[in-house]
């Protein structure tokens, strides 16, 4: 396939490619949520493709669309599903055929020219969303060259997919699916979480770097940097493994907690972390009862907050969890490991069933 850099380009107005239009409310009030909640709510959130949540109600939109927020920083995206919405999402139908992956090209191609352009105070509105002109790559007539596009797409996605598949193949020759006892066939126990009579031996990180004082060198930016964000498993960026010598790395193998926003995630590797940072480690603990322990923490961090009730040292030696246990009454290490893998296995096994390489039955 001709590379992006070889192919001829041309700025088309968003209204020559589609028509643009708003979209039905859907009034929160008129929500029907069941067990057999299926029809994808857009709203104008940048996160989840604009997802809400699924409902009962009756689709009001067709799919195989482009949405765009009109009320905030003009977030855009593809909605393969027929959908409802809230205020202020409008929708571009193409006015050629189109697919999920002629959709996801014109999405970026889109994304491309309106960076950073629209806010609250000027906003993606559909006057403004029919004039705005994007670059699309052309045919030999100087029109949007569709089947170009498509076609392109289908090979990154394709690309990704191969990637993941090792991936998820190389995770798969790791672990064995073995039966084991349900939850609730299991007898459970509760154990202070740290302190003398605690699992875990608790301390705050080696390091405590504030993000001002990080020696970042772009050749070296390869050591996690752990911070109290709730996001990207607690990773704010990536950094030098070359700091000053008063902050020392911390081995990985270990749970973090991050004081007032009780975050709670597992690092396998070495790590740099910020400020107010706790460090949970025990000879037991792997990525697998890791993942196990990991939700149960979080659940009863639940109870701290931002302020004076934050999860300090004291409160953690105070709080319990209740875990799963042997015969001995000792924490069932084992059993915890085994039902992650378990639960992973079974995971894998389904995303090979559908993450085959991309077709047309999306068209």
């Amino acid at each position: 396939m001709e590379h992006l850099n070889k192919k001829k380009w041309n700025l088309f107005k968003i209204k020559d490619i589609f028509n643009v239009s708003g979209t039905t409310t859907t009034h929160p009030s008129k929500l029907i949520q069941n067990e057999q909640s299926k029809t994808p709510r857009i709203t104008c959130s940048s996160l989840n493709n604009g997802l809400d949540d699924t409902y009962s109600n009756n689709a009001t939109e067709n799919g195989n669309v482009i949405t765009i927020d009109s009320a905030t920083v003009g977030y855009i995206s593809y909605q393969v599903s027929d959908f409802i919405a809230t205020d202020h999402v409008e929708k571009l139908s193409c006015k050629h055929k189109i697919n999920r992956y002629l959709g996801l090209f014109l999405v970026t191609a889109i994304k491309n020219a309106t960076l950073n352009k629209f806010n609250y105070g000027y906003k993606f509105s559909q006057e403004r969303i029919k004039m705005q002109k994007i670059l699309s790559p052309i045919n030999d007539n100087g029109e949007p060259d569709y089947e170009y596009m498509k076609q392109y797409a289908m090979s990154v996605i394709n690309k990704k997919i191969n990637v993941y598949k090792k991936y998820i193949l190389s995770v798969l020759e790791k672990i064995e699916f073995k039966e084991i006892p349900k939850l609730k066939e299991k007898e459970w126990k509760a154990f202070f979480i740290g302190g003398e009579q605690g699992i875990f031996q608790i301390s705050s990180s080696s390091s405590g770097i504030d993000k001002n004082k990080l020696e970042c060198s772009v050749d070296a930016l390869k050591i996690p940097y752990v911070t109290r964000t709730d996001l990207n498993n607690g990773i704010n960026d990536f950094i030098s493994d070359i700091q000053k010598n008063k902050y020392k790395m911390d081995e990985g193998n270990v749970i973090t907690i991050g004081l007032d926003t009780q975050t709670v995630f597992y690092q396998p590797y070495q790590f740099y972390a910020g400020q107010n940072i706790q460090v949970l480690r025990h000879e037991n603990l792997n990525e697998f009862n890791a993942e196990f322990l990991v939700p149960l923490i979080k659940v009863q961090m639940k109870k701290f907050n931002w302020g004076g009730n934050g999860a300090t040292l004291g409160r953690l030696f105070k709080t319990k969890l209740m875990l799963p246990i042997d015969n001995n009454e000792n924490i069932d290490w084992g059993f915890m490991e085994q039902y992650t893998m378990n639960i992973i296995y079974k995971k894998i096994k389904q995303y090979l069933g559908f993450s085959g390489a991309p077709n047309e039955q999306y068209v």
